[in-house]
């Protein structure tokens, strides 16, 4: 069975880098969060620095969770974060981040429905 092999060949690989390296499934579970309301100068770095603060030191996150910064109306900018599950609940959860002079609304990303007929 090909789900037996995988399973297998992973343990082998774990057990070969357990002193050098922790082995973790690509298929992590990742969640998309809109941050709304923040100042129309903010930076992908002082987004990142925020979020830093903001979840503390349990919660180690890469520069990379900043997918992009769009300008919304007012003045505002919208920003999207891809966080792994368990880190995106818990800024789910705090609703809001402080980021330079604004403090930015935290929600989820929806995302539309999309036509599969063209």
């Amino acid at each position: 069975n090909a789900a037996d092999k995988v399973a297998e060949y992973s343990l082998a690989i774990s057990d070969a880098l357990a002193d050098e390296a922790a082995v973790t499934s690509g298929k992590a579970q990742q969640f998309v969060l809109e941050v709304t309301k923040l100042d129309s100068t903010v930076s992908k770095e002082e987004i990142f620095e925020a979020l830093q603060t903001s979840l503390g030191e349990g919660n180690k996150i890469q520069p990379e969770v900043v997918i992009s910064i769009e300008m919304a109306f007012g003045g505002t900018s919208k920003v999207l974060l891809k966080l792994p599950l368990r880190i995106g609940k818990v800024l789910l959860e705090k609703q809001t981040i402080r980021v330079g002079l604004s403090n930015g609304r935290v929600r989820e990303a929806l995302k539309p429905l999309k036509c599969f007929k063209c």
